[in-house]
């Protein structure tokens, strides 16, 4: 598997880098670093089915067909993204692998700094979990910014209103957190449930998209305040 990987800066929303991973068709996977260094990131795209990588010297260029508004962001210095690294594994890495690396990388940065609501850039789930768990992944991405749902009124949106536990357990394995927005489904009554990367990231990502948490003894008996202009959306996805 020919990847690239790159690592975005810790924000207010996130006390942690972040580390992004594209392939020729889209993007692989969205991690969240817990400072395991250089270490944790090999061992995640061994588990991630890329072979032990060498990275090359790190490299800065503007793809060629970024979107106008990423590329307006990229010439301001609104969204420029960390270095991203290529890695041989085990051929030279596509210019599409670097385009779809950048753009994701771009969005995600104009996204935590509150300029981005909707991604565009392409996911890869070809063979990634079962055909249930894609179907569970495919409807998170069109959930829409500033917006929540249940695990049972998702699962009712793949035609399985009797899955919610099975959804709840896809949703927790989600490879590509925020572009895949597994953040903006909650328990019933707006209870705040597991959150792969931990409640506390959840709330700050609910928090960024103007949703009220009402407070509590501990995260775990934290709510989101759900009005009717928040519950019952879908978007098509992009």
């Amino acid at each position: 598997m020919g990847i690239a990987w790159s690592i975005l800066r810790p924000s207010a929303l996130s006390p942690g880098a972040i580390l992004v991973v594209a392939g020729e068709r889209g993007v692989l996977a969205v991690h969240f670093l817990r400072g395991g260094g250089l270490d944790e990131v090999q061992t995640f795209l061994r588990e991630l089915g890329a072979k032990p990588a060498v990275a090359r010297k790190p490299v800065i260029r503007k793809p060629a067909d970024v979107s106008k508004t990423a590329a307006r962001a990229w010439t301001s210095g609104a969204t420029r993204p960390a270095v991203p690294v290529p890695i041989v594994a085990p051929a030279p890495v596509a210019a599409a692998t670097r385009r779809h690396l950048f753009r994701a990388v771009a969005e995600l940065e104009a996204y935590f700094r509150g300029r981005l609501r909707d991604f565009r850039v392409p996911v890869d789930l070809d063979g990634r979990g079962t055909s249930f768990e894609r179907r569970v992944w495919d409807a998170l991405r069109r959930i829409p910014w500033g917006a929540v749902v249940s695990y049972g009124q998702l699962a009712s949106r793949i035609g399985r209103r009797d899955a919610a536990r099975a959804v709840g357990g896809a949703v927790g394995r989600n490879p590509i957190p925020v572009i895949l927005p597994c953040h903006r489904v909650v328990g019933e009554a707006g209870c705040l449930t597991g959150f792969s990367s931990g409640l506390g990231l959840k709330v700050s990502l609910l928090e960024h998209e103007g949703l009220t948490i009402t407070d509590g003894k501990s995260l775990a008996r934290r709510r989101v305040v759900i009005t009717p202009q928040r519950r019952h959306r879908e978007r098509r996805a992009p």
